[in-house]
């Protein structure tokens, strides 16, 4: 079975939302670790490469980490608006991406390739 369009769409959403995490720390003035930003941003590159090549523990993980994050976010909203609007727009547009990833990675074709995929390999 061929790569579902589905599964190239989330990969390229995941780095998308990466390089939109690196745009942020860009724009807040780097003020973070930039050990910390680059693992973030090597993860989510890693994650995305996981999912493109079918590894299914790997879109697994991913969900419980984009969970524990949203969480993370929805608990620190507070802190989070006093970053700025175009921080919060920026942070919701790498969730929506994120999101939107894990949707077409759950959902056919992509769930039936992960399946498949996962099958083959045993």
């Amino acid at each position: 079975m061929q790569r579902p369009q589905t599964v190239d769409r989330a990969f390229w959403l995941i780095v998308g939302s990466a390089l939109l995490g690196l745009l942020s720390y860009v724009m807040r003035g780097m003020h973070e670790s930039p050990g910390m930003v680059a693992f973030v941003m090597a993860c989510l590159i890693g994650f995305a490469f996981l999912f493109r090549a079918g590894k299914n523990w790997a879109r697994i993980v991913y969900m419980v980490f984009f969970v524990l994050g949203l969480a993370g976010v929805l608990l620190a909203g507070g802190v989070l608006a006093r970053l700025g609007v175009i921080y919060i727009a920026i942070l919701a547009l790498q969730t929506a991406f994120q999101g939107y990833a894990l949707w077409l990675a759950f959902r056919a074709p992509g769930n039936l390739w992960f399946k498949r995929h996962r099958a083959v390999q045993s």
